[in-house]
């Protein structure tokens, strides 16, 4: 078992097997806080929400093993300092025939990186950095962070940030797909963009000694900068 975890006897015969069972409910696994510096999540398929919880005693993975795929596993552990979540396939079966639905809670301010394929992931709360990679998915994130770097392909995303007080930079590499940025209206915005076939809009114009900085790669891609009411 791996430290830290708390785990109910029936969601560590679920997760060991990989089985379906309709009359089972969503089931968790907790970790104490203490051991959760960081999250790493490596999935494909599914739906996945991920959120920040002030005053949490614990970090949460709260997975439905309804939605698993059949022949896969689910796995949540501690490794040092970071919780890794990920599913595979028992059999040779490539990876991107493996999904689940779940929902992740964690404190604020750890750092956390994301990979996910062919599915969707919404993102909310305050987090020290975040890394993400999203291939044809929907992603969709309201948060405050200092620092966010996100490469997409074929990537329908809306990055919504509700503060203007904090020095934020966000970088985004993009390859097809549509990236909304969504901005309190007060920001100071400086853009630095470099694009092949693609379209950029932008509400705030760019300002040298602004506190919120993009850099943005964009391939075949669009990015719209918009002030939120």
């Amino acid at each position: 078992m791996s430290k830290g975890c708390i785990i109910k006897p029936i969601v560590l015969l679920l997760v060991s097997v990989g089985i379906n069972t309709p009359s089972v409910q969503a089931q968790d696994q907790a970790f104490p806080v203490a051991s959760v510096r960081s999250l790493k999540v490596d999935i494909a398929g599914g739906h996945l929400k991920i959120r920040t919880l002030e005053g949490t005693e614990s970090a949460k993975v709260i997975y439905d093993p309804q939605t698993l795929s059949s022949g896969c596993r689910f796995y949540a552990k501690i490794d040092g300092s970071e919780l890794i979540v990920y599913y595979k396939p028992r059999s040779l079966v490539p990876n991107r025939f493996c999904k689940a639905d779940f929902e992740i809670v964690v404190p604020p301010e750890v750092s956390i990186s994301v990979s996910h394929e062919h599915g969707t992931t919404s993102i909310s709360g305050n987090y020290k950095k975040m890394d993400l990679n999203l291939v044809f998915s929907l992603f969709k994130l309201n948060s405050v962070a200092p620092r966010v770097v996100a490469n997409t392909v074929s990537t329908e995303s809306v990055f919504r940030f509700g503060s203007s007080a904090v020095d934020t930079v966000f970088e985004l590499s993009a390859v097809g797909g549509s990236n909304r940025l969504e901005l309190p209206s007060a920001s100071k915005v400086k853009l630095r963009h470099q694009s092949m076939m693609s379209k950029v809009e932008n509400e705030f114009g760019s300002e040298s000694a602004a506190t919120f900085q993009v850099e943005a790669k964009l391939m075949s891609s669009f990015l719209r900068i918009v002030k939120t009411k």
